[in-house]
This record gives structure tokens, sequence and C-alpha cells, in this order.
């Protein structure tokens, strides 16, 4: 198993570096195109493995068990620490693809964000505010009004109850 790149770290955008990260991008998708088809290679190879494993198993329980069935059949594979341990190859090799799978996704979602976040800078969203704010009396003033919201929302129950 390969170790999976650190998806969370390439999803990251420098806003101050748009042009870097523009010019960036179509590498990163690129390098986890490349390790998803790495990963998907890996996973085909371990379900032919375990394929492999139990066709051999399933002939061997079929010379060896005295009256196989069925049930006995996969009993006996299923029981077997090889078929165990490719069974455990094939999931992890299962979930890491499925990391991959997802990581790829959002950094085709990361050119979009990149998108936009130009869009909003061409807007002059980023500019300084022409009056001075005061982020923290307005944060205290929305909980404020929240909290009344709440208690009024809360008097309104007790009210319709009782009636």
């Amino acid at each position: 198993m390969s170790e999976i790149p650190d998806y969370k770290q390439d999803l990251s955008i420098d806003q101050n570096a748009l042009d870097i990260e523009f010019l960036n991008q179509p590498n990163l998708y690129m390098k986890y195109s490349e390790e998803l088809a790495h990963a998907e290679r890996v996973t085909k190879r371990a379900n032919e493995k375990v394929k492999t494993i139990r066709s051999e198993l399933v002939d061997e329980a079929n010379r060896k068990l005295d009256k196989p069935n069925q049930q006995k059949v996969e009993s006996y594979y299923r029981m077997d620490d090889s078929y165990k341990e490719a069974k455990t190859e094939l999931h992890d090799a299962e979930f890491e693809q499925s990391i991959l799978t997802n990581a790829l996704w959002a950094i085709g979602h990361r050119k979009t964000s990149l998108e936009n976040l130009v869009k909003l800078m061409v807007a002059q969203y980023f500019a300084p505010p022409a009056e001075p704010r005061d982020l923290d009396s307005e944060v205290v003033k929305k909980m404020k009004q929240s909290r009344r919201n709440e208690g009024i929302r809360k008097a309104s129950t007790r009210t319709r109850r009782t009636k």
C-alpha cells in the first residue's frame, strides 16, 4: 500500500497567492489522478488474489471434506488464514481507493473555489471596509438577539402547551 498524500493540506488555498494556487491546480489534479489510478490497480490485484485463493481453497475443500456441501466449503475457505489476510488486504485497498476518489473530487472542487475567490477579489470583496467596524460588539449584539429570540420561542411553546 502506498502512502496517501496529505490531501487536507493540498486542499487549502492561500488567498494571498491565488495566481500561484491557480498555476499549481493542474499539477495537483494530475498528482491525485495518478495516485487514484495506482490505488485502483492495487485494488484489482487484491481482488484477483482473493478470488484465486478462494478458488484454490474451494478445490481443496472438495477434495478433503467428507460429503462437501456449499456451507461446509464456504466455512472451509472463510476460516483459512491466507483467505482472511487476502480479504483484509482487499478491504484496505478499497479504503485507500475510496479516500483518493473523494480527494480527487475535492481537488476538482478546489478549482471552482479558486475561480470564485478570484471573482470576489475582482469585486473587491477583500478590500478593507470604508468605515471601521467593531466586530466584537457586533458579535455580542447578535448573540443577545439570538438569546432573545430563543427565549421568545420557548415562551410561546410553553404558552401553547398550557392551552
